[in-house]
C-alpha cells in the first residue's frame, strides 16, 4: 500500500460546506498516488475535493497555482479554475479566496470534467494533441506572472537525487539482490551531475512548466486532450523539464497502460519508440520549435527525470520494497538515454519545421 503524505481528514462533508457546490448526494474516492481526493456529486453537478500535501500548502504557493490555472483556462488550454471558498469559515479552518486551510493542510476545488478518457498507448493523434497542448502551454506561460511567490528548484534536481539515492544505498543491508542494479544507477547519478550544470540549466529558456504532464494528468476526448489536471509541481523552469518527462510518458512504450492510482505502474520500464518521439517532437515543434542548445540538453533532462522518478518513488512504498522500485527496469532506460544522445538530438533537428522565423524563446530567471 503506497504510503500518504497528507493524513485523510476527518470530515470530507464538513470541508465541502466551505464551498458553494449545492447539495452532496455522494461521495467517492477520487484515487491518485499523493494528495488524497474526493469526487463529488451534488444537485449542481460533479465537483472534485482536493488535499493539497502539507509541502504545496503555503498561502503564497497556492496563490501562485491557482492564479496560473485561472490564466491558463482563460487563454483557452483544457483545465477548469478553482472555485470560492466562503468567506465564513467554521471554527478551526482559515479561508482563503480560492482555498480553504486547516493547520498545515489546503483544501481546493474544482469543477469536475466529465466524458473524459484515459491515454490510448501509441495513439499518434493524442500523442500528437498532448504534445501540442503542452506547447501551448508553455507559450502561455511564457507571459502569464501569477500572483504568489513559487521559488521552487526542479523536481528531480539530480544533485539532490544523486544524494538521496546514496544515503538509501548507505542504509541498504549488505548483501541485498538489487545493490549492485542500485550502484550502477548511483554512478549514471553521479555522471549526469558532472555533465547537467547550473550553468547549463541557467542558459535554457525558461517558462512556468507544468512539472507532472504524465498521463495521470492528461485526460483525452477522443483523439484530442480534453483536461489538464494537477499543477502541484508547477513552477518557472526550463522547459525541457516538461517537454523530456512528456516524451518519454507520451512517445514510449511500456507493457502495461499507465495506471494513475498505482506508484509502481508509474515508475514502470520503458522502451524506445521512434515513431512515437518523432510524432510528439514534430507536434510540439508545430507550435513552438526547440532552441539548438535544447536539443542538445535534452536527453539530459530525460535521464534527470528517468531517475529521479525512481528515486522520489522509493519514499511511497514500504522500506523492504525501496530498492526493487528503485532498480527493478530501471537500467535499461538509463542505458539508452546515456548511449542514444546523439540519436535523440537528430530526432529534435528532423522534426523542426523548416521555417522558424518569430519563433524565439527567452531565458527568464
Amino acid at each position: 500500500m503506497n504510503a500518504m503524505t497528507v493524513p485523510e481528514p476527518p470530515d470530507w462533508t464538513r470541508i465541502l460546506a466551505h464551498f458553494d457546490i449545492g447539495a452532496v448526494r455522494s461521495l467517492r474516492p477520487g484515487g491518485g498516488t499523493a494528495a488524497p481526493k474526493v469526487l463529488v456529486e451534488t444537485d449542481r453537478g460533479c465537483f472534485l475535493l482536493r488535499a493539497r500535501r502539507p509541502q504545496s500548502s503555503a498561502d503564497d504557493v497556492v496563490a501562485f497555482d491557482h492564479s496560473l490555472i485561472r490564466g491558463l483556462a482563460e487563454a483557452g488550454l483544457p483545465t477548469v479554475a478553482p472555485l470560492p471558498c466562503r468567506p465564513k469559515p467554521a471554527s478551526g479552518y482559515q479561508a482563503r479566496a480560492t482555498w480553504l486551510r486547516q493547520g498545515a493542510v489546503a483544501y481546493e476545488a474544482f469543477p469536475f470534467i466529465e466524458g473524459l478518457e484515459q491515454f490510448h498507448p501509441g495513439d499518434p493523434d493524442q500523442i500528437a494533441s498532448a504534445a501540442q497542448h503542452l506547447a501551448r502551454l508553455h507559450r502561455v506561460t511564457e507571459h502569464l506572472r501569477p500572483e504568489g511567490h513559487k521559488p521552487w528548484r526542479r523536481e528531480h534536481e539530480i544533485g539532490t537525487m544523486a544524494e538521496t539515492l546514496r544515503r538509501a544505498l548507505e542504509a541498504a543491508e549488505a548483501g541485498h539482490d538489487r545493490i549492485h542494479e542500485a550502484q550502477g544507477m548511483l554512478v549514471a547519478a553521479e555522471a549526469l551531475r558532472e555533465q547537467l550544470t547550473e550553468e547549463l540549466v541557467a542558459s535554457l529558456p525558461r517558462v512556468i512548466i507544468h512539472g507532472d504532464y504524465t498521463p495521470a494528468n492528461v485526460m483525452f476526448r477522443g483523439s484530442q486532450v480534453g483536461g489538464i489536471f494537477d499543477f502541484d509541481w508547477a513552477s518557472y523552469q526550463p522547459r525541457l523539464v516538461d517537454v523530456g518527462e512528456a516524451l518519454q510518458f507520451f512517445a514510449f512504450r511500456r507493457e502495461t497502460p499507465i495506471d494513475p492510482d498505482s506508484i509502481w505502474s508509474l515508475v514502470q520500464e520503458w522502451t524506445p519508440d521512434d515513431q512515437g518521439a518523432h510524432t510528439f517532437l514534430r507536434a510540439y515543434q508545430s507550435v513552438w520549435p526547440l532552441l539548438p542548445q535544447e536539443a542538445q540538453a535534452l536527453p539530459l533532462f530525460m535521464c534527470e527525470t528517468w531517475l529521479g522518478i525512481r528515486i522520489r518513488a522509493m519514499r511511497k512504498v514500504e522500506p523492504g520494497e525501496r530498492l526493487r522500485i528503485l532498480t527493478e527496469g530501471g537500467l535499461g532506460p538509463t542505458r539508452y538515454l546515456e548511449q542514444a544522445a546523439a540519436h535523440l538530438r537528430r530526432l529534435v533537428e528532423v522534426t523542426r519545421p523548416c521555417a522558424t522565423a518569430g519563433h524565439t524563446a527567452s531565458a527568464r530567471g
